[in-house]
């Protein structure tokens, strides 16, 4: 099947579930427009699977899972790591 590119919209909170179709390739994560949001190239026929995520401050413990992101805000005053975990 096509793979397609979706958009995800994050929260600031530090633990977060999102639901996406399982097998979901994460492109980017980024601010548009004040908002963190997460591109993932996807395969829109395949049955969605719940996926888990933290963000993490410079300073914080590392959490254990992959390394997705880094990302800036308020011309670098704020900057989040962003990782998967298992749940």
């Amino acid at each position: 099947m096509a793979k397609r590119i979706f958009k995800y919209e994050l929260d600031a909170a530090v633990c977060q579930r999102i639901m996406m179709p399982k097998g979901a390739t994460i492109l980017s994560v980024q601010w548009q427009h004040g908002v963190l949001c997460m591109w993932a190239s996807v395969d829109p026929e395949s049955p969605p699977e719940l996926r888990h995520f933290v963000l993490a401050g410079t300073g914080d413990l590392t959490p254990d899972g992959p390394f997705l992101q880094t990302l800036q805000a308020n011309g670098g005053g704020i900057v989040l790591h962003l990782f998967e975990v298992s749940p």
